[in-house]
């Protein structure tokens, strides 16, 4: 299997996929694709058999057709790229936040949190096959996992130093994850 984890991040999935594979007998190669070079040095920390490369999702330094599945876990992407580097028959797997997807977070930020807004969106070249909604309370009773969660989200980049103090100050959250998982396959000409 060739598969690429577009803006793979820390390589907490990438890594977990790439173990799953190989402890199941399977040839895999995985690529990390991320603009952060400092997130791909602590994946490489956490898993010295991926290939990650520092790119951006308008130019992914992946030749034509040579993935057999391509993931954007709670990223960016570009579909023309995405089609580019998906052989025929392959996959692409996309993971996004529903409307309320940590909503009670949000609300400990915000005085008025806003719901996310849910596209769906038609990938040209690309056949939806499946569609999986979660919907999950999770309980994180500690501060250093707040703080982890908080700084794994976008809120935490566009929010002023009084704002993120009110995140520090908790030491137990109950927050929605809610998501929606699609998987399409690219359309053989």
């Amino acid at each position: 299997a060739v598969i690429a984890d577009l803006g793979c991040g820390e390589c907490w999935y990438t890594s977990k996929i790439y173990s799953h594979l190989t402890e199941s007998g399977r040839d895999t190669g995985i690529y990390g694709i991320d603009i952060s070079k400092t997130a791909l040095i602590s994946g490489a920390k956490r898993c010295r058999e991926l290939n990650l490369a520092v790119g951006s999702i308008a130019a992914l330094p992946i030749p034509d057709g040579s993935c057999n599945a391509v993931l954007s876990v709670f990223a960016p992407y570009n579909g023309a790229e995405v089609l580019r580097i998906t052989e025929p028959g392959g996959y692409f797997i996309k993971v996004v936040p529903l409307e309320r997807h940590l909503i009670e977070l949000k609300s400990v930020i915000y005085d008025n949190p806003y719901e996310n807004k849910a596209e769906l969106e038609n990938l040209p070249g690309f056949e939806l096959v499946m569609q999986t909604r979660v919907e999950k309370k999770l309980l994180i009773d500690s501060a250093e996992d707040i703080s982890n969660l908080f700084k794994m989200t976008p809120y935490y980049y566009k929010t002023g130093r009084d704002d993120q103090q009110k995140i520090n100050s908790l030491t137990s959250l109950e927050t929605t994850a809610q998501f929606l998982i699609e998987t399409f396959v690219k359309v053989k000409n």
